[in-house]
């Protein structure tokens, strides 16, 4: 037989149920699950639903009605607020997409990835998105495509492209530098603009460029 405490500070992976049950009615509501008006289960059937104790649901719904999403009125039960303005929807998307994160970090931390692992993945997940999401059009005549990281160098080259290789013009997409050697590969990309650092070989860009263009003729 297990014993709850008896002051709601129950917790799961760190964090008390009290906001886990807050943070699952949010997300009820921001995606339409719960509508305005709708009233929230009572406190003892969400008590046995989470294995809690039933002041732990009383804490998580005082602080949803202390963020205004909820009204609680005796006799009444609990219901949702009729109205969500839109000040506070814009925080309450932005938590619900923080939960999400949370829940994938847990997840690949749990099965031994560390934080630096998922942060470079993350930022070549996010590079290769941006790589497809805005892939330049093929280049007409006389025009040069650079595809890749961000150098503020590269826009005032653009500006001057003209002067510097007369009837020429430099089309610029900045989408990050593996965005850039993608663009490369694919043929979407006449220049890449890349900051790539290899911890293996010590070295910049270059075991990128052996990887993503074995074989190609390039310039580096």
């Amino acid at each position: 037989m297990t014993a709850f405490p008896t002051r709601g500070h129950e917790q799961v992976n760190g964090t008390p149920l009290y906001q886990q049950i807050a943070e699952s009615v949010r997300q009820e509501v921001l995606y339409g699950s719960l509508q305005p008006g709708d009233r929230l289960p009572p406190v003892r059937e969400m008590a046995t639903r989470w294995h809690c104790t039933p002041g732990t649901v009383q804490r998580a719904y005082k602080e949803l009605a202390r963020q205004g999403l909820v009204v609680s009125r005796a006799g009444q039960g609990t219901h949702v607020a009729a109205a969500i303005s839109a000040a506070e929807a814009t925080p309450l998307r932005r938590a619900g997409l923080v939960h999400r994160a949370e829940t994938f970090l847990l997840e690949v931390l749990a099965a031994g990835y560390t934080p630096a692992e998922v942060e470079e993945a993350m930022r070549w997940a996010l590079d290769r998105w941006r790589a497809l999401a805005e892939e330049p059009p093929p280049a007409p005549a006389r025009v040069v495509r650079f595809v890749g990281s961000h150098d503020p160098a590269v826009s005032l080259l653009a500006a001057r492209f003209d002067d510097i290789a007369p009837g020429y013009t430099l089309r610029v997409a900045f989408v990050g530098s593996l965005g850039g050697l993608i663009g490369l590969t694919e043929g979407k990309a006449d220049v890449a603009g890349c900051h790539l650092w290899d911890a293996e070989s010590g070295r910049y860009n270059a075991p990128f460029v052996q990887r993503l263009l074995p074989g190609r003729r390039v310039a580096l």
